[in-house]
């Protein structure tokens, strides 16, 4: 599926009117990357590494957004959680768009 520059930057306009953190997208960047594995029958499938573990990227971003947030809850004590969650969202979302 393609998806155009203008419908990729609509996606990330919708967290635009919200409260992120800078700081916590950067700390997802670096830890929290999109790694991919290609099957000889099944394809190419990515993942992310929540706490030693695979999570597939194909799951609800709901379930990620949990997985996440309560991994790196700890490294931003003072933030508020909904800003840490909307963050992570709009993290998750930017992956969706570059594997689109």
């Amino acid at each position: 599926m393609y998806i155009s520059e203008q419908e990729k930057k609509d996606i990330l306009n919708q967290y635009e009117n919200q409260e992120t953190s800078d700081a916590v997208l950067i700390h997802l960047r670096r830890n929290f990357p999109l790694k991919s594995t290609e099957g000889y029958y099944l394809g190419k499938h990515y993942y992310i590494v929540v706490g030693d573990k695979m999570k597939p990227f194909i799951n609800s971003k709901k379930e990620l957004t949990n997985n996440i947030f309560w991994e790196i809850k700890g490294n931003f004590p003072n933030m508020d959680e909904g800003i840490l969650r909307r963050t992570i969202r709009k993290y998750l979302t930017g992956l969706k768009t570059e594997i689109d």
